[in-house]
């Protein structure tokens, strides 16, 4: 048989796009970017410029107020020294892991990256999971301490009675993350010397059995950097780098952050390809009529929505309607129900 196959085609586009890499951009060499670069060295250069939004309060009408790129690397550092007063610097390689749960909002991301800056890794755990599931999870990666939102106390109790030496933390909120005045930590490592240190744990889902923690490494991270070298394909354009260069680039982020969707999109969209992310209102849930006052309030160009959700969608007239002023609508976690493009 002779032809080439889609899978071949992709890792020919990838092995191209890495040889014309030796771009540099903001944090070094595009597909060899370590995100703690990148944030330093685009803050340094582009200080005021939005990073991401937040919602002005729990009134959506009230909009949006931007967080600018020195604002997300003061936090990123104020949590770095967060990990370090309350657990200590590690040995040199061993990225102890620490847990975090909260609301939806950019502490998750930025716990995460103040996490490797002070030498840890980052567990980001689901609260939907069972306490079996939880302790299957802190056991596997040899958890000792929870980070978490202060009113998640009576959620994160149990889990830490149940695991002997675990300790809770109550973070503070997000507006003193961002305040200035913060120490920076220093990250020095290269890619070649934390390419395979780990970036973050993510977790199965368990359905088909208790979570399993997946570890993400940072050059799995740094080769979604390349999506901007990989040619067309039958008229078809990379997504990544095509959805970040839209007229309006801000990104409506819904998926949840504990999941790989919510915070890889948030990461990669945000730090690699500079399209701000807005995020949702973390004390409503995900549903229809909330994404639709999301979409009208929080100047978006695109986002990403549930299949469940979007399908609800599909049946409001005034849900299509903003669905429509978007450049893109994109799908995952799931299926789309198969009567969902008969919807008239």
């Amino acid at each position: 048989m002779t032809g080439d196959t889609y899978g071949t085609t992709i890792a020919h586009a990838f092995s191209s796009a890495k040889d014309t890499a030796a771009k540099m951009l903001s944090g070094g060499e595009c597909g060899k970017r370590l995100i703690p670069h990148v944030i330093d060295e685009t803050a340094r250069k582009t200080p005021d410029v939005e990073c991401m939004s937040t919602p002005r309060s729990n009134n959506r009408h009230d909009g949006w107020k931007p967080v600018s790129w020195a604002q997300v690397a003061n936090a990123v550092n104020y949590a770095a020294q967060m990990l370090i007063m309350q657990a200590e610097h590690p040995a040199p390689g061993t990225f102890p892991t620490v847990a975090y749960i909260g609301l939806e909002d950019p502490r998750y991301p930025i716990f995460v990256v103040g996490a490797i800056k002070a030498g840890y890794k980052a567990l980001l755990i689901s609260p939907r999971n069972s306490i079996e599931a939880q302790m299957n999870l802190f056991a596997r990666t040899d958890c000792n301490i929870l980070y978490h939102e202060l009113q998640y106390a009576s959620m994160v109790q149990p889990w830490a009675d149940a695991r002997s030496g675990m300790e809770g933390v109550a973070v503070a909120p997000f507006d003193e993350w961002v305040a200035e005045g913060v120490t920076p930590a220093l990250y020095t490592k290269t890619f070649a010397e934390a390419e395979w240190d780990p970036y973050v744990v993510l977790h199965t889902s368990g359905s088909t059995g208790l979570p399993k923690p997946v570890v993400v490494r940072h050059g799995m991270v740094a080769m979604n950097d390349l999506h901007r070298y990989i040619p067309a394909r039958n008229g078809n354009l990379a997504w990544l780098s095509t959805w970040t260069s839209f007229p309006n680039p801000r990104h409506l982020l819904i998926m949840p952050l504990f999941h790989t969707g919510g915070l890889m999109i948030m990461t990669v969209c945000a730090f690699y390809y500079n399209a701000p992310i807005a995020f949702r209102e973390p004390s409503r849930p995900i549903t229809g009529d909330n994404v639709v006052e999301w979409l009208q309030n929080s100047n978006s160009g695109w986002t990403f929505i549930p299949p469940a959700i979007l399908d609800h969608m599909s049946r409001s007239q005034q849900a299509i309607i903003e669905l429509k002023e978007l450049h893109a609508v994109g799908c995952g976690g799931g299926r789309l129900p198969s009567q969902f493009l008969c919807h008239d």
